[in-house]
């Protein structure tokens, strides 16, 4: 919005020229354009807003109205619907007392209602809950304020005219509004009834033009874009209408209608068509730099109306004349304060710092549109007005949000708005990252409102850069810099740059760090550098092999700044030589030195001193610091009473802006005495193995100790190392250090001294061992005597009593044995050895061979049927049988002593381990398995501690009834125990034959009883086993 302040009514009248094109002649009429009125706006505290009116979100708005050009009486009615966000039991909105309000309809109910404070006060019973639907229907009618509806005649052209004109608190006087920025009005429709003479100009697209009674026409108008509630307008008067197209790139080959509505005056038309005509341009252009026109499926345009400048009108501006850059600037809000508002009045930055530039931007991207007018000379006068006063904020502070004066102020929100964000371009060094910076901020924010913050966030991380110095210097910040330059050739080829930096508002901005652009001019041609300043009298070093004479301050206007002083050679300042200081050892607790500085070229900057290579249990302190150049400090160097005697440098460091200098400070501690030894160290005596120690005690001030060795009766005196205590250890003293002497030399602050000299006697210790121990027992072995060499000596260890060992009392595990001796000099020896006490296992083991007849293959083997059936891992896995120890004394009660049960491989053997009491007695073997006939030793059989018995090599080995043989013959001398019987009912028959054909009729295969011939499968093979067997009567036979 374009604002500036009207004295009187005959200002404007006679600036109302037809010849409106110039640029730079009525951009300064760009500024405050819209608020001419602004000095008869009411004062602050009438301006109260009631928070209450955060609980409704305002969706859609409706004005059926009627007026005519030249008056500010209006009379209609305004609907307003709204989602209640919170409970609603009175519903508030803004609207002027000084109108006169019919009637109000909630929902189609007709409510009571109050009115005060420029607001209208509902009451709602019951109240709306949260989430409901609000229509507000209001019934009004009253002769506007001035300050919120424009209305009147221009003499010079004729044009009669009425018009809105809402910001920033203005649309209040008239309809009733919620005049708060975080909501906007998500769509509009705006009806207008006026005399056919007239036209009527709003937001959105014209639906309809309706005929009514008394020659009056209605104008519809419609828009279904979120809209700020200062943003809906009516502009009444006696116009022509012109509309001229844009075709941005983007949306090509659409194009975006431009309505003009202009006084129906043909030669004031005439006069400005050609503004008029260049506005499609500045519409396509903006659209590539910001991103497409934010409302191009309805339209943009102006309306001709004396408001003393322009108001960006969303969709169409309202206009009191048509210079270009007043176009470029209203039209700039249509992005900058229409799609994107800012959030709150403090951050009106957003809207007319940013259409302030759009200015610049036109005037850079056509300068044949603008010509004579340069971007360059427009910025620089732009920085001209910001530094006519030394201070104020782009931000506006809480205090002044009401303050309509300040928030639409020429210098600070719109002049240096402008000129901040041109800083912001040069600081990112990449127009293609700033305008993308522009594009996402609008996509991001679109429809909604922002902050500067937002706008800083989105810069940062499209940019890649952190602006909080900038935000902070430049928006929150006050003031601007004044530059003084010095500057020195160096060498052949070296330039020095020394800036030096005063700002306006030293208690607010005391510093504006950022990147600055210097123009070394020469002879031999200009050059131009830039500079990231970070601290004042930063001084910059370049390459630079011309001849300089003279610096430009920032040569193309990046940023606001005043010029000071230029200066050929650098200030600076440097430190005096100062004499040595010398103290005595223990002496002077603190040394000073005087330093003196000087100044070159006025230098005054302080010089902030610091010291290093200071010796440790010391510290440095300066009577003055910072210094100034020309004075002097005492360098004082504390606690020197600690120091040793020696020479000490101590560097101390002068940083004043980018100037370094460094001076070396030396202190001198002059040599005293070492401390004295109270106790000697004593001559030690011990037996090789042993440590031996020696001690030493000394007064005074002791820094450390140094024991020394001689192996020479004291020829001399070697250092020891790490032995650096009062006390020395010799650990594990060998033979080869008998008779070495020892001594210490004790240091202190200021000198040292030596110990006298002790002995060391290592006695050798005698060879020791022992026998009559084996490395293992059984824990049940009877003890042994064991012997000791030479005698005299102890054994100790688990087991032991006297020089005996007992397995038994040691018990089971890994035994240490010693045996100690002590010599005649009480040296003492000691032996050791290793002894494992076992509970060794008892068991009686029988070793078995049998071969089953139905399994047996040839050759002395049979099949792995339990491996083949996928029943066992191991590849020699026949079948499992059960192995039963009968004795005779319990044959009368049939229940065998013992029984296992093992696993019977192909060559017939198996091993089962009885219990250890088995040895040394008689039992008949009995075998059974699984469909074989149980088969019994011939005799009862001895065992002992390892049995065996082979069933498989005579039939006299197995119990024999008279019969039949006991065992069957598979040739060759070869004999196993008889198959088939299948049911182990101790007999081959026709029971047996049955089981095998049930399973042969389910064809059944795997581990079954009926597969006499452990092929896996009941079949055939099987029924013959049986066949032969039951022809032979077979019984089993048994000694009971």
């Amino acid at each position: 919005m374009r604002k500036y302040f009207l004295l009187l009514i005959i200002i404007v009248q006679s600036t109302l020229m037809y010849a409106q094109n110039d640029t730079a002649a009525n951009s300064e009429c760009s500024e405050k354009c819209s608020h001419a009125h602004l000095s008869s706006r009411a004062p602050v505290e009438l301006y109260y807003q009631y928070p209450s009116m955060e609980k409704y979100d305002v969706k859609y708005l409706k004005l059926d109205l009627a007026a005519e050009a030249g008056s500010r009486f209006i009379s209609g009615k305004s609907t307003t619907t709204a989602l209640v966000l919170q409970t609603l039991d009175t519903f508030i909105i803004e609207f002027k007392n000084t109108m006169t309000l019919d009637s109000v309809f909630i929902n189609g109910v007709k409510k009571t209602f109050t009115r005060g404070s420029d607001h209208i006060y509902v009451p709602l019973s019951p109240a709306l809950p949260a989430g409901s639907n609000l229509t507000a229907l209001f019934y009004y009618n009253g002769t506007a304020s001035s300050t919120g509806v424009f209305a009147g005649t221009v003499s010079s052209n004729g044009l009669t005219y009425t018009a809105t004109l809402s910001e920033s608190y203005q649309a209040r006087e008239w309809f009733p509004v919620k005049q708060l920025l975080s909501d906007k009005i998500d769509s509009a429709d705006i009806w207008v009834k006026t005399s056919s003479t007239n036209k009527v100009g709003s937001n959105g697209i014209l639906v309809a033009v309706v005929d009514s009674p008394n020659n009056k026409k209605q104008y519809q108008w419609k828009t279904r874009y979120p809209m700020n509630y200062y943003l809906p307008s009516i502009s009444i008067g006696n116009y022509l209408d012109y509309t001229n197209y844009a075709k941005p790139a983007a949306m090509a080959p659409d194009s975006i209608p431009v309505v003009h509505y202009i006084v129906n005056n043909s030669t004031y038309f005439n006069s400005q068509k050609a503004n008029l005509d260049r506005t499609p341009t500045f519409i396509e252009k903006y659209s590539e730099l910001f991103g497409l026109y934010p409302f191009k499926d309805e339209k943009y345009g102006h309306a001709h109306a004396s408001i003393g400048g322009g108001m960006e009108h969303q969709t169409m501006s309202t206009m009191n004349s048509f210079g270009l850059t007043l176009i470029a600037h209203e039209l700039g809000h249509q992005w900058w304060g229409d799609n994107v508002t800012c959030a709150t009045w403090n951050h009106i930055w957003l809207n007319e710092g940013f259409a302030s530039y759009c200015e610049y931007l036109a005037i850079e991207k056509l300068p044949a549109i603008f010509s004579p007018t340069t971007a360059s000379s427009f910025m620089q006068s732009v920085h001209t007005n910001v530094m006519s006063v030394a201070n104020g904020s782009v931000y506006v502070p809480d205090a002044s949000v009401y303050d309509e004066n300040r928030i639409f102020s020429s210098r600070l929100s719109y002049k240096k708005g402008s000129a901040i964000i041109h800083n912001l371009r040069f600081e990112m060094q990449d127009d293609s990252l700033f305008f993308n910076t522009l594009k996402n901020f609008q996509q991001q924010y679109k429809d909604s409102v922002a902050t500067a913050n937002d706008f800083k966030q989105v810069a940062e991380n499209t940019s890649g850069k952190i602006f909080t110095d900038f935000f902070n210097q430049w928006y929150y910040g006050e003031g601007y810099p004044t530059f003084n330059i010095a500057y020195s050739k160096q060498g052949t080829d070296t330039l020095i740059l020394a800036v030096n930096q005063t700002v306006s508002a030293s208690t607010v901005t005391p510093f504006f760090k950022g990147l600055y652009e210097f123009r070394v001019t020469s002879a031999q041609g200009d050059t131009t550098v830039k500079v990231n300043l970070s601290f004042n009298n930063q001084q910059f070093k370049f390459y630079y092999p011309k001849t300089p004479n003279g610096i430009v301050i920032d040569p193309n206007n990046w940023v606001v700044n005043a010029n000071g002083t230029i200066t050929n050679g650098l200030p600076g300042f440097d430190f005096s030589s100062p004499a040595p200081a010398t103290a005595a050892c223990n002496g002077a607790v603190t040394v000073p030195i005087t330093l003196g500085t000087t100044s070159s070229l006025g230098y005054n900057n302080p010089i902030s001193l610091s010291a290093a290579g200071i010796p440790p249990g010391t510290t440095v302190s300066f009577s003055v610091n910072p210094v100034t150049p020309g004075s002097n400090t005492v360098v004082s160097l504390n606690n020197t009473n600690t120091l040793a005697p020696g020479t000490y440098v101590i560097t101390v460091t002068g940083i004043s802006g980018s100037i370094t200098k460094t001076r070396n400070l030396t202190y001198t501690i002059q040599p005293g005495t070492g401390p004295a030894i109270i106790t000697q160290p004593s001559n030690e005596s011990v037996c090789e193995g042993e440590n031996a120690i020696f001690n030493v005690a000394a007064t005074g001030s002791v820094t450390g100790y140094q024991w020394q060795v001689s192996i020479n009766n004291g020829a001399d005196f070697n250092n020891i190392s790490l032995a650096n205590s009062a006390s020395l250890t010799v650990t594990d003293a060998t033979v080869l250090q008998h008779n070495n002497l020892y001594r210490v030399i004790v240091s202190g602050l200021c000198g040292s001294t030596t110990s006298n000299a002790a002995s060391l006697t290592v006695h050798t210790a005698t060879a020791v061992s022992f026998s009559g121990l084996e490395s293992t027992y059984c824990s049940t072995a009877v003890p042994v005597t064991l012997t000791g060499n030479p005698s005299g000596g102890v054994f100790s260890g688990p087991g032991i009593t006297g020089n005996s060992f007992d397995p038994a009392l040691a018990g089971a595990g890994n035994h240490t044995i010693t045996y100690t001796y002590t010599n005649g000099n009480g040296c003492i020896s000691s032996v050791s050895s290793q002894v494992l006490v076992s509970v060794c296992p008892v068991y009686s083991t029988l070793n078995l061979k049998i071969f089953l007849e139905g399994y047996y293959i040839g050759s002395g083997s049979m099949r792995a049927t339990k491996f083949d059936l996928g029943l066992s891992a191991d590849p020699t896995a026949t079948d499992d049988i059960t192995v039963n120890l009968w004795s005779a004394s319990s044959l009368s009660n049939q229940n065998p002593d013992y029984s296992l049960s093992t696993l019977l491989h192909t060559d017939g053997t198996t091993t089962v381990d009885f219990p250890a009491a088995v040895s040394g007695n008689s039992f008949y073997i009995a075998i059974k398995h699984r469909n074989s006939l149980e088969t019994w030793s011939k005799l009862p059989v001895l065992f002992s501690s390892n049995t065996s018995y082979d069933f498989s090599n005579a039939l006299s080995k197995a119990y024999d009834d008279g019969i039949n043989n006991p065992l069957a013959s598979m040739g060759g001398n070869v004999f196993a125990l008889y198959g088939a019987d299948v049911n182990q009912d101790g007999t081959v028959d026709a029971s047996d034959m049955s089981d095998v054909d049930n399973d042969i009729s389910v064809f059944a295969y795997g581990y079954n009883a009926t597969d006499a011939s452990g092929d896996g499968a009941t079949d055939a093979s099987d029924i013959s086993i049986i066949d032969n067997n039951q022809q032979l009567f077979l019984f089993y036979a048994r000694p009971y």
